[in-house]
């Protein structure tokens, strides 16, 4: 992975960090939380957010450290590659400073776009895992799906026409997963069962 060359680090040279062990200043970012979303972790925004996060650390020749973390997601309705830079200051405070999409600087009013959506699906995660089961609640959705696509450890988001549906990958049965493959292959319509709007329990053929 590299470090994103933007503002006064363009002239610096990196040396990154990267291997089978995360650095202690990974483990600190992961744990850090921004201000935009005090009440979630930026590992809670990763991994509810991006497909497959992967975290390094880098530093300047000057000392200054940044860690990169890159991730897939969906960007203007097509599959992407983020790549975004933190900056952990002296004081030991967590800033952000760059993102790149495929390799191209995103602008800052793109960048706060995204992190608060991190943020939104964070609270939504944490907000379905801890709801208690209620059967007499759980709905049926028939939706198309147009594809599917990994994201943290165990999840699945899948692409349909009524937006983007999640579901953990090791809760689910191999028939429900090859139904899913066949249906992103051509297209075709499932019922999506679960309590929320985004997070769903099953997939059926049919409501």
């Amino acid at each position: 992975m590299k470090a994103i060359m933007i503002g006064v680090l363009a002239s610096l040279s990196f040396t990154v960090q990267a291997g089978w062990f995360e650095s202690k200043e990974v483990n600190y970012l992961k744990q850090a939380r921004l201000q935009l979303c005090a009440d979630h972790t930026v590992e809670d925004m990763a991994t509810s957010f991006l497909s497959d996060p992967e975290w390094e650390y880098g530093e300047s020749e000057d000392g200054e450290r940044f860690i990169n973390l890159e991730g897939g997601l969906t960007f203007h309705d097509k599959p992407a590659t983020a790549l975004m830079q933190f900056m952990i200051n002296p004081d030991t405070s967590v800033e952000f400073n760059a993102l790149e999409f495929n390799g191209i600087p995103q602008s800052l009013m793109i960048a706060s776009a995204l992190l608060e959506k991190m943020c939104s699906s964070a609270r939504e995660n944490a907000s379905y895992t801890s709801q208690p089961q209620d059967t007499a609640s759980i709905e049926r959705t028939l939706a198309t799906v147009y594809g599917l696509d990994t994201f943290g450890e165990e999840g699945l988001l899948i692409r349909t026409d009524q937006g983007e549906f999640r579901m953990n990958l090791a809760a689910m049965t191999e028939p429900e997963l090859n139904i899913l493959k066949l249906a992103a292959f051509s297209a075709s319509s499932l019922c999506f069962i679960g309590q929320n709007a985004i997070y769903k329990d099953s997939v059926e053929q049919s409501c």
